[in-house]
Protein backbone atom coordinates (compact mmCIF):
# COMPACT_ATOMS: atom_id res chain seq x y z
CA UNK A 1 0.00 0.00 0.00
CA UNK A 2 0.93 3.61 -0.44
CA UNK A 3 1.55 5.72 2.65
CA UNK A 4 -1.50 7.57 3.97
CA UNK A 5 -1.67 11.01 2.37
CA UNK A 6 0.30 10.11 -0.76
CA UNK A 7 -0.82 12.73 -3.28
CA UNK A 8 -0.77 10.97 -6.67
CA UNK A 9 -4.11 9.16 -6.64
CA UNK A 10 -3.42 7.54 -10.03
CA UNK A 11 -0.35 5.80 -8.57
CA UNK A 12 -2.31 4.83 -5.45
CA UNK A 13 -5.06 3.26 -7.61
CA UNK A 14 -2.50 1.32 -9.66
CA UNK A 15 -0.72 0.14 -6.51
CA UNK A 16 -4.05 -1.24 -5.30
CA UNK A 17 -4.80 -2.70 -8.78
CA UNK A 18 -7.84 -0.46 -9.08
CA UNK A 19 -6.86 1.22 -12.34
CA UNK A 20 -9.47 1.92 -14.97
CA UNK A 21 -9.59 -0.90 -17.55
CA UNK A 22 -7.77 1.15 -20.20
CA UNK A 23 -4.84 1.65 -17.77
CA UNK A 24 -4.69 -1.95 -16.52
CA UNK A 25 -1.52 -3.56 -17.85
CA UNK A 26 0.75 -6.40 -16.83
CA UNK A 27 2.82 -3.90 -14.80
CA UNK A 28 0.08 -3.96 -12.17
CA UNK A 29 0.41 -7.74 -11.72
CA UNK A 30 4.19 -8.16 -11.51
CA UNK A 31 5.67 -8.00 -8.00
CA UNK A 32 8.93 -6.07 -7.69
CA UNK A 33 11.69 -6.16 -5.12
CA UNK A 34 14.01 -3.37 -4.05
CA UNK A 35 17.75 -3.92 -4.23
CA UNK A 36 18.28 -1.12 -1.72
CA UNK A 37 15.79 -2.08 1.00
CA UNK A 38 15.05 -5.73 0.20
CA UNK A 39 11.32 -5.03 0.37
CA UNK A 40 8.92 -6.78 -2.01
CA UNK A 41 6.05 -4.74 -3.40
CA UNK A 42 2.82 -5.80 -5.08
CA UNK A 43 3.90 -3.92 -8.21
CA UNK A 44 6.11 -1.07 -9.39
CA UNK A 45 3.51 1.54 -8.45
CA UNK A 46 3.62 0.48 -4.78
CA UNK A 47 7.42 0.80 -4.88
CA UNK A 48 7.11 4.27 -6.40
CA UNK A 49 4.65 5.59 -3.82
CA UNK A 50 6.89 4.22 -1.06
CA UNK A 51 9.80 6.17 -2.56
CA UNK A 52 11.62 2.93 -3.37
CA UNK A 53 11.29 2.74 -7.14
CA UNK A 54 14.83 3.70 -8.16
CA UNK A 55 16.68 0.45 -7.44
CA UNK A 56 14.41 -2.44 -8.32
CA UNK A 57 15.54 -5.96 -9.09
CA UNK A 58 15.14 -6.73 -12.80
CA UNK A 59 12.48 -9.40 -13.30
CA UNK A 60 12.82 -12.21 -15.82
CA UNK A 61 9.93 -12.67 -18.21
CA UNK A 62 9.22 -15.65 -20.42
CA UNK A 63 6.65 -16.32 -23.11
CA UNK A 64 4.97 -19.71 -23.44
CA UNK A 65 2.95 -20.73 -26.45
CA UNK A 66 0.77 -23.85 -26.42
CA UNK A 67 1.31 -24.42 -30.14
CA UNK A 68 5.01 -25.13 -30.69
CA UNK A 69 4.56 -25.30 -34.47
CA UNK A 70 3.47 -21.68 -34.92
CA UNK A 71 6.90 -20.26 -35.51
CA UNK A 72 8.32 -23.12 -37.58
CA UNK A 73 5.29 -23.83 -39.75
CA UNK A 74 3.75 -20.38 -40.00
CA UNK A 75 6.75 -18.12 -39.56
CA UNK A 76 4.93 -16.39 -36.70
CA UNK A 77 6.95 -14.37 -34.23
CA UNK A 78 4.89 -15.35 -31.19
CA UNK A 79 6.38 -12.74 -28.87
CA UNK A 80 5.69 -9.84 -31.20
CA UNK A 81 2.30 -11.16 -32.26
CA UNK A 82 1.00 -11.86 -28.75
CA UNK A 83 2.12 -8.56 -27.27
CA UNK A 84 0.90 -6.51 -30.23
CA UNK A 85 -2.35 -8.37 -30.97
CA UNK A 86 -3.18 -10.30 -27.82
CA UNK A 87 -5.49 -9.28 -25.03
CA UNK A 88 -3.95 -9.09 -21.57
CA UNK A 89 -5.83 -11.20 -19.01
CA UNK A 90 -6.09 -9.17 -15.81
CA UNK A 91 -4.50 -10.76 -12.70
CA UNK A 92 -3.21 -13.80 -14.64
CA UNK A 93 0.00 -12.50 -16.24
CA UNK A 94 -0.97 -13.87 -19.64
CA UNK A 95 -2.14 -12.73 -23.04
CA UNK A 96 -4.79 -14.50 -25.12
CA UNK A 97 -5.17 -14.39 -28.84
CA UNK A 98 -6.95 -16.47 -31.43
CA UNK A 99 -5.59 -17.25 -34.86
CA UNK A 100 -8.13 -17.59 -37.65
CA UNK A 101 -7.42 -20.48 -40.04
CA UNK A 102 -6.54 -19.18 -43.48
CA UNK A 103 -5.86 -15.65 -42.28
CA UNK A 104 -2.20 -14.68 -42.00
CA UNK A 105 -1.41 -12.63 -38.90
CA UNK A 106 0.29 -9.29 -39.34
CA UNK A 107 3.67 -9.57 -37.63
Amino acid sequence: RCPHGYQDQNTVAKCMKQAIPADYTYNLDIPVSSIGTGKVYVNIFCAICNNDGDSLHQQEVSIHCDNQDLQTQCGLDTLTYLIRNGTYVKNELRWDTTLTPGVAPNN
